[in-house]
């Protein structure tokens, strides 16, 4: 969170801290994926407002095929997008590593996308 906020502290002084202020840390737990879900998704309006596809106009934005997608590779594919065309307000992708990956999360929050990830075994 503090980075987030633009601050840079190293992590062995917010733990001093904690344990001065007599705060006791949690043990990380693995991280889930909790951002844009929930179960109602509003339908969209206009074309260029959510991509999976676009879900407006059913339109294929792009094809990328490989074996695998770093998010590095993502997230170029997108730049190269946003040279041509506007980028939508909302992404909706799976759960895999490169859409929840701190790369892709930073880049959306530049550009103030907001990342919508379908629910774990449900691939609609």
């Amino acid at each position: 969170m503090l980075r987030r906020e633009g601050i840079i502290v190293n992590h062995n002084r917010v733990h001093r801290i904690y344990r001065k202020l007599g705060l006791q840390l949690r043990p990380r737990r693995k991280r889930s994926v909790r951002y844009v879900r929930g179960n109602v998704v509003p339908p969209v309006t206009r074309p260029n407002e959510r991509w999976s596809i676009d879900d407006y106009s059913r339109e294929c934005i792009a094809i990328e095929v490989d074996f695998s997608f770093p998010s590095r590779r993502v997230i170029r594919v997108f730049d190269r997008l946003a040279e041509t065309r506007r980028l939508p307000a909302t992404i909706k992708s799976d759960n895999g590593g490169e859409s929840t990956s701190e790369k892709m999360l930073k880049w959306s929050g530049e550009w103030k996308i907001d990342l919508h990830f379908i629910e774990p075994g449900k691939p609609t």
